[in-house]
């Protein structure tokens, strides 16, 4: 195979490199590069409405793996919350320094507000979910605050990521007074389901927040959840004489793990090997059917009942009892216990009350649900607490319910993959929800549905453990079908003529989809492909390749639906001595978390990390207009 690439660097000047061949798949056994001791491993699972910290010190890994600290969070104003993980949320003063994360943040706030003093400040809450459209996320994607202004994304994530940093090696040195940072190895979980533009956003804004590149591991949140399972998890098993006993999963033994956050809903089929590693048996799969959904719902909900205007007033102007509200259907959307009739109770804040009376010249809002109600006996109010019936609560869930279960049923357990699936293991904070266990459990009766000890740090956990040892998921199936834009002798009565080009008087055919990575594809660890590169012209000092991405399994042109431009790939070749007789290697890497790519200059030897920059402003198609990037003469 043998292509030529034209392309253009930032200063708009034209650069030409011929793609000589593209290896074949090959186990790559490059040398690591030399790095500090580490002496621990921290991971931030950075949720979109919940984050957590956990650490655990390399001796205590090997002799116990599953002992992991997790920070526990309490809010410093005397409210009494006291828990793993702490909301998403972020407060910055008005020069757009650092005020407060989390609790805190909720709570300072609120008090700001309740003075009228939060004119100026920046509050941000679950904004996480920016990242997962990854399609169109750029470097200077904007986030709007509470009050509707904007300021850049890659400053909020940094300011979050920085605080979580500082607060884990706060605790980090109360364990030992030695430990630096270069020597803790630092993960950050991110959804299965996002894309590779998403996973170089929130790398560089952890770098930015001080955490240095090769310290930094991606773990994907359900891979994450099922290294914690397999750690955690036994099955069932029988002696010749009859009785039961406990193991740990055979090899062989596959489990489904769903992991049921707060924005995302993420899913993933394992396999154990027979060294106890992992392999991943399908893509991950999911959509954006998190707990916040069922928020949304409640405060609907309530809405209908005490009017828009009410409850936007209590949230405009009322910010410490919204906050109380809010509070309260987080706890109950996880622990659904009702009272003696089965009715689920809310604690109602008291501003809510009088907020009603203020704008309904006086009437009460108890008056209002036992005379007035859309729903006559269902709902009604008991000592300051909103009581509704089980059945409508039930329903506050029922459209995420629904997409999973559909997802489960109808697009994963039909899998031949699937077929001996032996447990169906529910993490995350939204599997604390009875009605999720229950509905999951019933409508798939003839599976084995789990929900472990632990399932809401099930993901933070297992990113620890995963931080330990990255080897222990040895293959991973692609989420892509990946390739390079490239060009190729047009072939007549095949080819579309508006793919029609000419270079050098030739005829060639534009936008072809060169081929490098299939999506479904299994990939081991360290295994991937080689892009053999030349100059066409000798005082080239940079050559460039554009790496697009498709969901199809064999796209014919860059242009074809499902097909997008993913980013740009540069290999600096400063030497220029030789002229055109000089050859580099892009070598991509697929069976990691991230698409790992590195440059080699095949002249000096040199090896380099290369960043495949899928982040950048500019648009598939001002690429595509510049320049031809690729030509391909396919054998």
């Amino acid at each position: 195979m043998a292509s030529n690439v034209y392309s253009r660097d930032d200063d708009e000047e034209d650069h030409c490199v011929n793609i000589k061949s593209v290896v074949e798949r090959v186990i790559y056994d490059t040398p690591a590069p030399v790095r500090p001791k580490m002496l621990a491993v921290a991971a931030i699972d950075f949720g979109t409405t919940f984050s957590g910290v956990a650490y655990s010190f390399v001796g205590d890994y090997e002799r116990q793996p599953l002992q992991i600290d997790a920070k526990v969070w309490q809010s410093t104003k005397g409210t009494g919350v006291m828990s793993h993980k702490t909301p998403t949320c972020l407060l910055l003063t008005s020069n757009k320094s650092f005020e407060a994360f989390g609790y805190d943040a909720e709570d300072q706030y609120a008090e700001l507000a309740e003075e009228n003093a939060h004119y100026g400040y920046r509050y941000f809450k679950n904004f996480k979910m920016l990242l997962h459209t990854d399609e169109g996320l750029k470097r200077d994607a904007e986030i709007k605050d509470e009050q509707g202004h904007a300021l850049p994304a890659m400053l909020v994530f940094t300011e979050c990521i920085k605080y979580l940093r500082d607060e884990t090696m706060k605790t980090l040195k109360t364990k030992g007074d030695l430990i630096r940072a270069n020597e803790v190895r630092w993960v950050i979980t991110m959804p299965a389901i996002w894309g590779d533009s998403a996973k170089q956003f929130m790398r560089e804004a952890a770098e930015q927040a001080g955490i240095e590149r090769f310290q930094l591991v991606i773990a994907l949140e359900p891979e994450a959840a099922s290294i914690f399972t397999k750690e955690q998890l036994s099955q069932r098993k029988f002696n010749e004489d009859g009785t039961a006993f406990l193991a740990p999963y055979d090899p062989g033994t596959k489990y489904m793990v769903v992991d049921l956050g707060g924005g995302t809903v993420d899913i993933t089929i394992r396999q154990v090997l027979e060294d106890r590693t992992l392999r991943e048996v399908h893509q991950a799969t999911g959509g954006a059917w998190g707990g916040m959904g069922v928020n949304a719902n409640f405060l609907a909900f309530i809405s209908e009942l005490v009017g828009d205007n009410v409850l936007s007033e209590l949230r405009l102007n009322h910010k410490a009892d919204y906050l109380e509200l809010e509070r309260s259907i987080e706890m109950k959307k996880r622990h659904l216990e009702g009272d003696r009739q089965g009715r689920i109770m809310i604690p109602l804040p008291a501003a809510l009350m009088e907020v009603y009376a203020d704008l309904n010249n006086g009437a009460k809002l108890t008056n209002k649900l036992t005379f007035e109600s859309k729903h006559p006996g269902k709902v009604d109010i008991q000592r300051g607490h909103l009581r509704i019936d089980k059945e409508l609560v039930a329903g506050f869930f029922k459209p995420a319910v629904d997409n999973i279960v559909k997802h489960l049923r109808e697009d994963l357990l039909t899998l031949p993959e699937a077929s001996d699936l032996v447990d169906i293991i529910l993490v995350g904070g939204f599997a604390d929800s009875k009605i999720i266990k229950e509905t999951i459990t019933k409508v798939f009766s003839t599976k084995c549905v789990v929900v472990p000890k632990e399932a809401g740090l099930a993901v933070l956990k297992g990113a620890v453990l995963y931080g330990q040892n990255p080897n222990v998921v040895k293959e991973r199936i692609s989420k892509f079908t990946y390739g390079t834009r490239s060009y190729r002798h047009f072939l007549e009565g095949y080819d579309s003529p508006e793919k029609e080009t000419y270079i050098d008087g030739q005829k060639y055919c534009g936008d072809c989809f060169g081929k490098i990575a299939e999506v479904g594809m299994s990939y081991m660890l360290g295994e991937g492909q080689d892009i053999e590169l030349s100059p066409v012209r000798g005082e080239l000092t940079r050559m460039c390749v554009d790496i697009y991405k498709s969901t199809a399994k064999e796209p014919v042109y860059v242009t074809d639906k499902g097909c997008s431009y993913l980013g740009r790939i540069n290999v600096d070749m400063p030497n220029t001595s030789l002229g055109k007789k000089r050859s580099a290697k892009v070598r991509i890497t697929f069976g990691d978390t991230e698409l790992i790519c590195e440059g080699i200059d095949e002249g000096t030897g040199k090896r380099s990390r290369e960043v495949l920059d899928t982040l950048s402003s500019t648009t598939s198609t001002e690429r595509r207009l510049q320049s031809p990037s690729c030509t391909m003469n396919k054998q």
